[in-house]
C-alpha cells in the first residue's frame, strides 16, 4: 500500500505544475520565462513571443472549460507566435510599406529545421495597416518538438534578425488549471 502511494505521488509530481489563469497569464507575461526574444536595431524592434495553446484555447473558450477541451484539438499540429515590430523611422511610401506588412512579410520570415526552410502555415496581420508605427503579426508553424523554435526575419523594411526560444523554455510552461 505505501508503494502504490508513493508511485501515485511521483506520477503526480512529475507531470508538471498546474496553474490558475491569473498565475498563468503572470507566468506568460515574466520576460525571465525565456518565452520572447526583442531585437532592436538601426530601423525596427522586432519582439517574437512564443504563444502557448492553452493560451490561445482559453481566450477562445473565454473560459468555458468544456469548450476550451473542444477547442483544444483545433490547434494541434502547430506552433504559435505573436510578432511586434515597432518601426523607428519614416517611410516615403506608406501604401506599399502596409501591402508588404499583410501580404509579403509572411514569404520574409521562416525556420531552418535540418537544413530544411520551413515557411509559416498561418500569417494574419493584426493591426497595423495604413502606415502605422507598430504592427502585431500572428504567425504558426508546424509543430517541432526536437528543436529550439528559431525564427528568421528578413524585413524588406527593415533588418534581417534572428529570434530564439529554448526548447527547455517551452518544455517548463506550465499546464492552465480551469
Amino acid at each position: 500500500m505505501k508503494i502504490s502511494t508513493l508511485i501515485i505521488f511521483i506520477l503526480l509530481c512529475s507531470c508538471g505544475q498546474s496553474l490558475t489563469v491569473e498565475e498563468y497569464a503572470r507566468y506568460m507575461h515574466n520576460p525571465k520565462n525565456g518565452l520572447s526574444s526583442k531585437i532592436k536595431n538601426q530601423h525596427n524592434e522586432y519582439t517574437l513571443k512564443y504563444i502557448p495553446k492553452d493560451m490561445l484555447c482559453y481566450n477562445e473558450a473565454k473560459g468555458d472549460a468544456r469548450r476550451f477541451d473542444e477547442i483544444r484539438s483545433d490547434y494541434e499540429g502547430l506552433e504559435y507566435f505573436q510578432l511586434s515590430i515597432l518601426n523607428n523611422k519614416d517611410f516615403n511610401s506608406k501604401e506599399e510599406r502596409s501591402f508588404y506588412y499583410a501580404y509579403l512579410l509572411e514569404n520574409d520570415i521562416y525556420q531552418i529545421i535540418r537544413e530544411d526552410t520551413i515557411r509559416p502555415s498561418l500569417y494574419l496581420l493584426e493591426q497595423g495597416i495604413g502606415g502605422g508605427k507598430s504592427l502585431n503579426i500572428n504567425i504558426a508553424f508546424v509543430e517541432n518538438q526536437n528543436e529550439n523554435r528559431t525564427v528568421y526575419i528578413n524585413d524588406k523594411y527593415g533588418d534581417a534578425s534572428k529570434h530564439t526560444i529554448q526548447r527547455e523554455s517551452i518544455s517548463k510552461i506550465p499546464n492552465l488549471n480551469l
